[in-house]
């Protein structure tokens, strides 16, 4: 990770923080295969609602999705808002499973109730009812367990009502930290060799810098409302 790379990844990160702290949602489909794709997720201007059978039943106001290892399957757990008490029925004696498989974990398509005799499902995470507090097993059918082992290992958080929080690590032991709300975003990028990107950003501007193995700053950036300045050194190549 040299300075230029570092530049254009945090400029990506960035962007993609600012955008999820201003729209508040994601298509987060696309982050259940690798952190990198939760960076490219759409944002989209709707409430993610929790469908069962096609029916909407609530909101998802919480959730976390993460994979521990490459080539582990994804686990999930999500907080859900019903829109009426009553509807806690219509899940009580209900393991979710994805409306549709491969990738998707339900977020993208809904829900529905496996079937009793199913006995090809493997439980990957959970999803807790408001206000009862109820809490159903989440599945995926078996087969599908191959297309959500694909990917980086990631851990990203997401509370869809306040702040957005993702974390990432890469297999070269690379991570990066965001932390984002209407207020504005921080955002950390640690390289493998020690190399570090730091951005912040809020009404008042921004400020970026990025920093070498040793330490040695290699680009400045502060903005806000007296002016840009940007300062940078030259970058060897070993």
């Amino acid at each position: 990770m040299n300075g230029s790379s570092a530049i254009a990844g945090v400029l990506l990160v960035g962007a993609v923080a600012v955008s999820i702290a201003s729209d508040g949602k994601s298509a987060l489909s696309q982050t259940t295969r690798t952190p990198a794709a939760a960076a490219k997720a759409r944002l989209g201007d709707r409430e993610f609602a929790f469908r069962l059978d096609g029916e909407r039943l609530g909101r998802v106001i919480r959730m976390n999705l993460k994979r521990d290892k490459v080539g582990e399957p994804i686990s999930g757990t999500l907080l859900v808002e019903l829109d009426r008490t009553r509807w806690v029925r219509l899940v009580e004696d209900c393991d979710l499973v994805p409306e549709r498989g491969g990738d998707d974990l339900g977020l993208d398509h809904g829900f529905r109730c496996a079937e009793p005799d199913e006995s090809d499902l493997t439980e990957v995470g959970t999803v807790r009812f408001q206000p009862s507090g109820l809490v159903r097993p989440l599945k995926v059918r078996d087969r599908d367990l191959r297309h959500l082992s694909r990917g980086d290992a990631f851990d990203l958080s997401m509370d869809l009502d306040e702040t957005v929080h993702l974390r990432g690590r890469g297999e070269d032991g690379s991570r990066f930290n965001i932390a984002a709300d209407e207020d504005g975003a921080a955002i950390r990028v640690d390289g493998a060799d020690g190399e570090r990107v730091r951005l912040s950003a809020d009404s008042n501007g921004a400020f970026i810098t990025v920093r070498d193995k040793d330490g040695r700053e290699l680009f400045r950036l502060t903005a806000g409302h007296h002016g840009l300045s940007i300062r940078g050194q030259e970058v060897r190549e070993d």
